[in-house]
């Protein structure tokens, strides 16, 4: 991807937040952090990220919820990986079905896998960006010579 990737971190652990951010920030990203649902889906309403990082357990709302919140909001134009310590490869492939995300990754991570995952995340959300742009402006372009 040619650009830098924008990624929203949705993490009530400040410790973990702010380790995330730090090498996220460092990978060349532009990294924009939330502690839970209504900062998430606000932060991600103005900034658009690639990419979402979201940690299953969060104050007021979990995961799950602000999974299907910004999943309504961008459809696929938009990665989201979930992040847990509580739900393991026995439930995940549901859980990701019903609340939208595109995968699910286990704490404690290994940083290669968070940084591979989030390059194919950002790459995929980038051409579905691209894939949508250029349809609209299709879509607008014939509807203007046919007039």
């Amino acid at each position: 991807m040619g650009l830098p990737l924008r990624v929203l971190v949705i993490e009530d652990d400040d410790a973990l937040a702010s380790m995330l951010l730090q090498i996220l920030r460092h990978d060349g990203s532009f990294v924009t952090h939330a502690r839970d649902l209504d900062g998430a889906v606000a932060a991600f309403e103005k900034e658009r990220p690639h990419v979402v990082l979201i940690d299953a357990l969060l104050p007021k709302a979990n995961g799950f919820e602000v999974c299907k919140r910004i999943r309504a909001i961008a459809g696929d134009t938009v990665g989201l990986l979930l992040m847990s310590a509580s739900f393991r490869h026995t439930r995940a492939g549901k859980l990701i079905e019903e609340c939208g995300a595109d995968d699910l990754l286990a704490k404690p991570f290994v940083l290669a896998d968070l940084r591979r995952r989030i390059q194919e995340l950002g790459e995929r959300a980038a051409a579905a960006r691209t894939s949508s742009s250029s349809s609209s402006s299709s879509s607008s372009s014939s509807s203007s010579s046919s007039g």
